[in-house]
């Protein structure tokens, strides 16, 4: 009962840690979204403006005339301001695609084993019933 306590606690802690923001940034724009910026935008850090655009997964950058809106996406902060939007939705859709064709072959590979089981039953139970001389 103790093991099954102590399994549940960490599930429950894998589960919404990895809904948490990155470390150490709390609900606030992430220090690294200006310093990435600074080089997207070709601007120095200093000119920079950043802010949490809503929660803490969309951060804006302004300065040096331009501005760029970098979401959190799989552990990166990627600009997914207007001319590399589309960057940004590969990427997300990439995932996508990586998740469903694993999700297919772990399935393909359930069924093969459950066909396997099933095969082995039968030879199991054709010996039984030779044996049994029936």
């Amino acid at each position: 009962m103790k093991a099954l306590l102590v399994m549940s606690v960490t599930l429950l802690g894998l589960i919404f840690g990895a809904c948490m923001p990155p470390a150490g940034m709390g609900l606030k724009f992430d220090p690294v979204v200006p310093d990435r910026a600074a080089f997207d935008l070709t601007c120095p850090r200093e000119q920079l403006t950043a802010s949490a655009l809503g929660d803490w997964r969309v951060q804006g950058v302004s300065g040096c005339g331009k501005r760029a809106t970098y979401v959190w996406i799989d552990g990166m902060w990627l600009d997914n301001s207007e001319s590399s939007h589309g960057v940004a939705l590969s990427a997300a859709y990439s995932e996508q695609v990586f998740a469903e064709e694993q999700a297919r072959r772990e399935e393909e590979a359930a069924a093969e084993r459950a066909k396997k089981v099933r095969e082995e039953e039968e030879a199991r139970q054709a010996e039984a019933a030779a044996a049994a001389g029936l």
